[in-house]
């Protein structure tokens, strides 16, 4: 029998004081295509989701100062999607992805953790710094994902072409729990409400695109610094989460401006085409 001892990734070091305690071999992913599963179903808002809860949640991480710098989500065995912003005058060797984690202090609550390193990102050819036009991109990391009840893709809402307003929808990620304040060790997710893009509009002017973008807004709770390029999810049919949605930019945290998101079927096209060895399933 072959034992390892394993830190957590953004250990300082340290003595390992350990015990061993036998547990059960991981519960494999459905063999079927599927997609948007959840290990549990739990309503937050501002708090603490449950461990390994959305398993398409993974997170950038900057190898040069071992912190998380932005949200990406999980979609085929092979690649993540994430905000162009995030990987702005970055390089492919200094960026990671951090999958099945919960408790990035800890690396004891969930075995499914792992950091992948990064093969290539492509942001969208349209991406516009100025207006955060398009802001989206595609990584591919080196090796596969292994997919299981606690790691997995979120589903692709290629059945979903709404503009989403009215909807309630969920944001994750490890970023600051207030505007330039501290960042959770914890994954944290709140629920907003899909509202009509005028009232984003309104705060950020005629660049915010009617048809490419969402607009979020919850009185009270956000998402915030380094959420950026995380998930908007959506329970939707057969309670399978579906993309909806790339966070991308706001004014403050849990003001009372909304927050802009990149919509995600206006791009399949793209995603599809760059992507062209993934497989996808239709949920």
């Amino acid at each position: 029998m072959l034992m390892t001892l394993t830190a957590p990734y953004f250990s300082n070091g340290g003595v390992f004081l350990c015990s061993l305690t036998a547990t059960a071999p991981t519960t494999p992913a459905p063999s079927v295509c599927d997609c948007g599963w959840r290990k549990q179903s739990r309503i937050v808002n501002g708090r603490e989701t449950g461990v390994n809860e959305y398993p398409m949640m993974a997170a950038l991480v900057d190898f040069q100062i071992r912190d998380i710098f932005c949200g990406t989500t999980v979609i085929a065995r092979r690649y993540c999607l994430s905000a162009a912003h995030c990987l702005l005058n970055r390089l492919t060797a200094d960026i990671g992805v951090l999958i099945g984690d919960h408790d990035i202090s800890t690396g004891t609550e969930t075995n499914s953790a792992r950091v992948l390193l990064t093969e290539t990102f492509r942001a969208h050819p349209q991406y516009n710094s100025a207006t955060q036009q398009n802001d989206i991109a595609v990584i591919r990391v080196a090796a596969d994902i292994v997919f299981s009840l606690e790691v997995g893709p979120a589903c692709l809402p290629f059945r979903f072409s709404t503009t989403a307003v009215g909807t309630v929808v969920q944001v994750l990620g490890w970023g600051t729990t207030e505007y330039t304040g501290p960042k959770s060790d914890r994954l944290m997710g709140t629920q907003l409400d899909v509202v009509n893009v005028t009232r984003c509009q309104q705060t950020f002017g005629s660049k915010v695109s009617t048809t490419n973008q969402l607009c979020t807004y919850r009185s009270g709770t956000d998402a915030c610094q380094a959420d950026s390029g995380g998930p908007v999810l959506w329970l939707g049919p057969g309670d399978r989460l579906q993309l909806l949605g790339v966070i991308s930019y706001g004014k403050g945290c849990a003001s009372q401006y909304p927050g802009v998101n990149t919509r995600i079927y206006p791009y399949l096209d793209w995603i599809l085409n760059v992507t062209p060895d993934a497989e996808y399933c239709v949920r």
